[in-house]
């Protein structure tokens, strides 16, 4: 119904009132206007008290959430009646009640997908990664079976480190690691669980990557290195950890990528994935063509290579702060859009978030310059910061957290930063984190939490109803509507009745009397006179939108006004 008929309607209602009560002062008016407004204010409180209440029973005072346990991550789907108080939900708001054969009480909650028009039921306790998310975890080779560890339920890459080139031959430096990945099974243990696995290869000595790419032949070494590891361990992908110095490297660099990238894409039914790692800070990433490559490599990873540029004063900066403040170089964000400015799509980017304790020595307090000593293993602030919790200190600017100590700062994750980053992450469409050694222990608890969260999703499954009802209330209202000219003629006897014993009523003067002298009483005669006209145009869709609906109300109750207003008169001029 439209409003503004509802707006003209208690406008005329009100004024009839006032009429007919005959009020014989303007301090009585006033009175009888301030209880008619407290009344209304009274209702109005017990109106949203009641909704309140009918919102916590039937749940939907419940914000949603910001995680995927949230409805739109299905697209549509709307929760159906298998909740606690499912038959009020139903009657309030329900055209259908829907029935399954099995409703198994280990499972969430049914959804329903307007889209496909299908039933979904959400699998409790069974999150799993989100088709287009990845989570990638470097393996360092010293962590022995560190591997075996891994939540695969939150990792579906993992990263071998490393083959390490020997610059003068181009085969590995170390026999032993290499040897040991190639005989050992973790390729088949990563597979297994549902999981890819990559082998990284790095060079980061700056004589190391200039004297490897500047011979053609070490590079064919390589490749052929490269393609029996692939050919024994069934490997999915290689990533290209390498640091580039200096642009005049950018062109050797691509050439060599595109050559192994070229020997290994035949090697597989499914295509080799190639990976590259690129640097968070600036300076460096001049040094790569990744509008070249782009085409070429399906992943990019971002890492920080500030050791390799430091200076003995530099801006005390966290391992990967988000945002950049007036003195660091470098942060998530300023990465984020400066590869994308170079054609790099943010689905094809995954950022390193380091649980490492990154320890600066303070030089200068007030521009924050410093020295980078060393990187801990996160265990370290333990032993060596009793109770660190208490010193805790918090950057929302780089979203890291931090603990000064003597002429030290340590930075380092904690679950609020990683919140904060991931959750931004996330509403910049970057598809991928990857973390150092992602064991399943209490101390990267914080970052299996942050990637359920923000990255994963319970498990749908398709179902199907054995039964639907129309719900009660609705199933009245259709019964209704189908008897649409019995109803009509029903409101048109109760109208003439109405009209009739209203008349009949102002016969007798003490009945007037008794009638005008109570406002109530007229309110009511009104409001089911009015009723009954517009229940009647409802039914048989008199009462169109727009500005005939606006007109046709007004209309209406002028004429009523009038009328009644004009018996009243007449029937006061007879009383003696």
């Amino acid at each position: 119904m439209n409003k503004s008929i509802i707006l003209f309607l208690f406008v005329a209602f009100i004024s009839i009132g006032d009429s007919f009560g005959q009020l014989k002062s303007l301090d009585k008016f006033r009175k009888n206007v301030y209880k008619n407004v407290k009344k209304v204010k009274k209702q109005q409180k017990k109106f949203k008290k009641d909704q309140k209440n009918i919102n916590k029973l039937t749940g939907s005072d419940k914000k949603k959430k910001s995680d995927k346990d949230s409805l739109y991550q299905f697209s549509g789907r709307e929760e159906v009646h298998v909740a606690k108080y499912q038959q009020m939900y139903t009657f309030l708001n329900g055209s259908d009640e829907v029935y399954f054969d099995d409703v198994d009480p280990e499972w969430d909650s049914v959804y329903f997908d307007k889209k496909d028009n299908g039933y979904y039921k959400l699998i409790k306790d069974s999150r799993k990664l989100d088709d287009d998310k990845r989570v990638f975890s470097w393996y360092p080779y010293w962590m022995d079976s560190a591997y075996k560890q891994y939540n695969y339920q939150f990792v579906n890459d993992l990263i071998f480190f490393s083959y390490d080139i020997d610059p003068k031959s181009g085969s590995y430096i170390d026999k032993e690691v290499i040897n040991d990945f190639v005989n050992g099974s973790i390729v088949d243990f990563v597979q297994a669980q549902g999981a890819k696995a990559h082998i990284a290869v790095t060079a980061y000595n700056k004589d190391q990557v200039e004297n490897f790419l500047n011979d053609n032949y070490a590079q064919a070494v390589f490749v052929d290195s490269i393609k029996s590891i692939f050919t024994q361990t069934n490997l999915d992908g290689i990533v290209f950890d390498f640091i580039i110095y200096e642009p005049s490297q950018r062109e050797k660099f691509n050439k060599f990528l595109l050559m192994t990238e070229a020997s290994l894409s035949h090697m597989k039914e499914e295509e080799v994935e190639i990976i590259l790692s690129l640097p968070i800070q600036k300076e460096c990433s001049d040094n790569y063509d990744v509008s070249a490559l782009d085409h070429y490599v399906d992943y990019y990873i971002v890492v920080n290579n500030r050791d390799h540029n430091l200076l003995d004063s530099s801006p005390i900066t966290p391992l990967m702060p988000l945002k950049n403040d007036l003195y660091s170089h470098y942060s998530i964000e300023e990465a984020l859009y400066r590869y994308a400015g170079r054609g790099v799509s943010p689905k094809k980017i995954a950022f390193n978030l380091y649980d490492f304790i990154s320890i600066w020595k303070v030089k200068d307090n007030e521009m924050m310059l410093g020295y980078h000593e060393q990187d801990m293993p996160f265990e370290f602030l333990n032993t060596s910061i009793p109770n660190y919790t208490s010193k805790l200190e918090y950057d929302s600017v780089f979203a890291s957290n931090f603990i000064r100590k003597d002429q030290f700062v340590y930075w380092f994750e904690t679950d609020n930063s990683l919140d904060h980053k991931m959750d931004w992450l996330g509403h910049n469409n970057v598809s991928g984190v990857g973390v150092w050694s992602l064991k399943d222990d209490k101390y990267h608890k914080k970052f299996w939490d942050n990637i359920s969260k923000h990255m994963a999703s319970d498990s749908i499954v398709q179902i199907y109803p054995i039964e639907h009802k129309k719900s009660f209330a609705f199933n009245i209202a259709e019964k209704l509507y189908e008897r649409k000219e019995v109803v009509l003629a029903v409101l048109i006897i109760q109208f003439i009745g109405l009209i009739l014993g209203l008349v009949m009523s102002v016969l007798d003067w003490r009945v007037r009397e008794y009638i005008f002298q109570r406002n109530l009483v007229i309110y009511i005669y009104v409001f089911f006179v009015l009723l009954t006209i517009l229940g009647a145009l409802f039914l048989f869709g008199g009462i169109g939108e727009g500005i005939l609906s606006v007109f046709l109300g007004f209309l209406i109750s002028i004429a009523v006004f009038v009328i009644l207003s004009r018996l009243i008169h007449l029937s006061r001029e007879k009383t003696p």
